[in-house]
Order: structure tokens, then C-alpha cells, then sequence
């Protein structure tokens, strides 16, 4: 993955904190560390590190922050990391206990990074790819849980099939646009 990517950093409102990212960033990509961290400080924006972290894409396994504020941590076992299971960060056994969060545990399996509300946050869109990380769930018992623990209408997208992690939110628009609806989503197909 690309150093770009919007994967590796968790926002926050729970501290003086705007900016969470991986310890593990600046030995992984110490070059782009250095221009992210003293650009921060440049312009005073306070970030931390988090230790703890199995990889840097924090946006997969941190929890998810609903409308009302709420964290839901889901759990996060994708098929992509079945083989490399030292990638995978358990937030609630690796990270949870440093940081004191009030936090709503979920067993569902899902990728943060495949949960991407719309700017109104009256819809929350997830791949199809769920449905196959969580077999023993029923479909529509299991959009029905999403729903009540995003606290919105879940729509589910069909997954990006070329994309490992199944996920779609390269191929979302989140712009607003005049002529589109809130309700409204365009994708690349």
C-alpha cells in the first residue's frame, strides 16, 4: 500500500488529540514520517503515536465513531490477513486497555476501512464483503445488527473485486454535489 492513504490515521475527539497514528509509521516510512510530523508541528496541530499497533492502517481495526459519538469496535480478522495473522491488531486486547475508551465491543468481523458514511451521516455504505467474513450470520439479521451499531441505515455496495480487502471507499465519491441527494451515492464501477 501506498504511504498516501488515509487508512493510517484514526481521528479523534476523545483527548487534546487530533491525529492518531502508529508508532510504527516512522520506522516503516521514515522519510514520509518526518515531512508528515514536522508539517503538524508546523502549523500546531498536536498528534500522537500509538504503540501496540501491528501495522500502520489504523482505520481497519480502530473503532468506528458513530453520529452520536459512540465507538464500535468490530472484530478484525479479514480473509486477506488469514495468512499473516502478525499483521492483524486486536484493538481490544493490543490497544484498548492503554487508551481507557468507552468503547461498544462488537463479534461481527469487518474492516474498518470498508465502513464509509455519507457526509450527512444518515447512511453508512459496507461491501458485500461482510456477508462472507461473517457466514454465521443471516444477511439481513446482520445488516440489521450493522444498523443498530452505526446507529444508521446501512446500505451494502457490491465489493471492488479487484481490491484484496474488498472494500470500495477508492471508488466512493463523498464530495457533494447540487445535483445529488443526500441519500445519493456515485461510484466507479
Amino acid at each position: 500500500r501506498k504511504f498516501a492513504e488515509n487508512n493510517m490515521i484514526w481521528f479523534s475527539n476523545w483527548s487534546n488529540m487530533a491525529f492518531c497514528f502508529s508508532a510504527l509509521l516512522p520506522t516503516l516510512y521514515p522519510t514520509d514520517a518526518e515531512t508528515l510530523f514536522t508539517t503538524l508541528a508546523a502549523h500546531d496541530v498536536p498528534y500522537a503515536l500509538l504503540e501496540g499497533t501491528r501495522d500502520v492502517w489504523l482505520r481497519d481495526f480502530m473503532p468506528v465513531r458513530t453520529g452520536s459519538g459512540k465507538l464500535v469496535s468490530f472484530r478484525y480478522e479479514p480473509c486477506y490477513l488469514k495468512n499473516d495473522p502478525v499483521l492483524r491488531t486486536d484493538f481490544r486486547k493490543d490497544l484498548a486497555p492503554q487508551l481507557g475508551l468507552p468503547v461498544t465491543y462488537s463479534n461481527i468481523n469487518l474492516d474498518g476501512g470498508n465502513v464509509v458514511f455519507s457526509p450527512s451521516g444518515a447512511h453508512v455504505l459496507i461491501s458485500d464483503r461482510v456477508f462472507s467474513e461473517n457466514p454465521e450470520y443471516p444477511s439481513a439479521a446482520l445488516v440489521h445488527e450493522l444498523s443498530e451499531l452505526l446507529e444508521t441505515e446501512v446500505l451494502i455496495i457490491p465489493s471492488l473485486k479487484s481490491d484484496m480487502t474488498g472494500r470500495r471507499h477508492g471508488a466512493i465519491s463523498r464530495r457533494p454535489h447540487r445535483a445529488v441527494q443526500s441519500a445519493a451515492v456515485i461510484l466507479r464501477l
